[in-house]
Parts: structure tokens; C-alpha cells; sequence
């Protein structure tokens, strides 16, 4: 019976070979428990599977690879090409600070001081209410179109060298993107975003303007529809945006372009503008006209 029951158990237990204390023996044979035998198969089954799986996992991981360099530039995206420097800017804008301030003293201080005198006269009143007007308005047709500095926005193959950066120039489209920035009554920065397809020269005119935009018709036409549409206190919102499409560069002394990392940059623009044509201003009323548009 004994031998009956164990006889199948001989072969695993050849296999699976026990230390001799577990072992148990029985006259002339060796019996191995039922749960050690068992236990002992598990194990190593499940060995060998978690050593396969490993092993997948190990040819599924993907290979390591090298990081591209990243390419360095040598200039901006957004390259500098004229400066008019730091003391007439600071000249300009501390003049249209003091031009503002007069105004609003003018205006809320003095004007109901002298009215509310008891030996006040109308045109003494009516000198301090216009002589700030006259002289806000002449500092904003003069000082509008003071340019601070240019940028050009250059694309990344012309970036990576300096002779990338002549090629470029040399062919520079019409296309190119270019940022003029100018100074707001406040004394903030102004920044008008054009192309240079819709720059020229310009002849004439209040604040010695040398650049004019002149944006495509079709921008024109929208621009007058939506002005048509507007109500009077949006347009009064308009003009406090004061938008800007006349621009002084002056180019005569030959620093503003100096101050660039790569000078002579806005020389080669310049020329550019000058082969689009010029616009000359017409009458002093459509001038102003024009000025208050923007």
C-alpha cells in the first residue's frame, strides 16, 4: 500500500533533492512530505518565470540614446539696429511729463482758483485754461514721432553667423518684421509692429518726420469702417492709445546705429525705405487730421 502510494513520488523526489533533515525514511525508501514537495516545485517555477519576464522586460527597454546639442545662436530673435540714446530720450520724456503736469495744474488747480477770486477776470481765466491746452497739444504734434529704438526680427538662419546675418541683409524682403518703438505722452514706450513693405520716406510735415507706415488699403478701408462704427467715447479711447505712424530716425550723426550689436544694420534699412518711395504731406489742416488718425 505504502509502496503504492509513494512509488509516484520518486521521480519529483529524485528531482527535487531535499537536505537529509527533511528527509524521512521508511525502511529501504526515502518519503519527502507532501507540502515540501510542492512548495519546493512552486518556488523554483515561479523563479524561473519572474528570470523570463526580467528577461522581456529587459529587451523591450529602449536603447539609450545621445541628446542632440542644442544649436547656439549668435544673435537675438530680436536684434537692436537703433538706439537715439539715453540723454535725449531722457530730455523728451521729462519734458512731456512736465508738459502733462501743467496741464492737469491748469486745468484742477489753478483755473477754479482764479474763477472762485473775488477780483477774478474771464480772460485771466481763460489764459490759464488754454495756454496748457496749446502747449499739450504742441508737445504731442512735435514729440510724437521721436523714435527710441528700431528692432529687426531676424529668422534662425541668419542667426548662427555673421555672414549668415549679411546674406540676409543684402536680400532683406519685404516681408521683414520690424518693431519701432516710441515714447507715449506719459513718457511710457510705444511699440508700433510693421513691415518693411509699408515703410517710406517721408517729406514734410509737423515733429520732422522722416518714416512714414503706410499699411495696405484694405487695412485702411477696415480701419475706416470701424471707425465709422465707433461711438465718441471710443474714440476718444483711440486717441488715448495714441497710435503712431510717423517716426523721427535720425541718422546724421552715425552713433544710433553704433549702439547696435551689429552696426550699420540700420543704414542698410534705411536704404531699403528709401527705394519703397516717399509720401509728401499735404495741407496743414489734412496734416493734422492725419496726425490725430495716427
Amino acid at each position: 500500500m505504502r509502496t503504492a502510494l509513494f512509488a509516484g513520488l520518486r521521480a519529483p523526489a529524485h528531482l527535487c533533492r531535499l537536505p537529509p533533515c527533511l528527509r524521512t525514511t521508511t525502511g529501504c525508501q526515502t518519503v519527502i512530505p507532501k507540502f515540501q514537495h510542492y512548495g519546493r516545485c512552486a518556488s523554483s517555477s515561479s523563479a524561473t518565470k519572474a528570470k523570463k519576464q526580467n528577461a522581456k522586460v529587459a529587451t523591450l527597454e529602449p536603447k539609450p540614446f545621445e541628446e542632440t546639442p542644442k544649436v547656439k545662436y549668435l544673435y537675438p530673435e530680436r536684434l537692436l539696429i537703433y538706439n537715439a540714446g539715453t540723454g535725449k530720450t531722457a530730455f523728451i520724456g521729462t519734458y512731456k511729463v512736465l508738459c502733462l503736469t501743467l496741464f492737469a495744474l491748469g486745468c484742477y488747480k489753478l483755473a477754479p482758483l482764479a474763477y472762485g477770486g473775488t477780483d477774478s477776470h474771464g480772460l485771466f481765466v481763460a489764459a490759464i485754461l488754454i495756454v496748457p491746452n496749446l502747449v499739450l497739444l504742441l508737445t504731442t504734434l512735435l514729440t510724437a514721432p521721436f523714435t527710441n529704438s528700431i528692432f529687426l526680427w531676424i529668422p534662425r538662419e541668419a542667426r548662427r553667423s555673421h555672414e549668415n546675418l549679411m546674406r540676409y541683409l543684402k536680400t532683406l524682403p519685404q516681408s521683414a518684421r520690424i518693431d519701432l518703438i516710441t515714447m507715449r505722452l506719459s513718457g511710457l514706450h510705444k511699440t508700433t509692429r510693421t513691415t518693411l513693405g509699408e515703410l517710406r520716406e517721408f517729406r514734410g510735415g509737423f515733429g520732422a518726420a522722416n518714416w512714414v507706415r503706410v499699411p495696405p488699403k484694405a487695412s485702411v478701408w477696415a480701419a475706416e469702417e470701424r471707425r465709422m462704427r465707433m461711438g465718441f467715447g471710443q474714440r476718444i479711447m483711440a486717441l488715448l492709445k495714441e497710435p503712431r505712424n510717423r517716426f523721427a530716425i535720425d541718422l546724421r550723426d552715425g552713433k544710433s546705429g553704433s549702439r547696435s550689436r551689429v552696426p550699420g544694420v540700420v543704414e542698410i534699412v534705411a536704404q531699403k525705405v528709401k527705394r519703397n518711395g516717399f509720401v509728401k504731406a499735404g495741407t496743414w489742416s489734412e496734416d493734422l487730421k492725419k496726425v490725430f488718425r495716427g
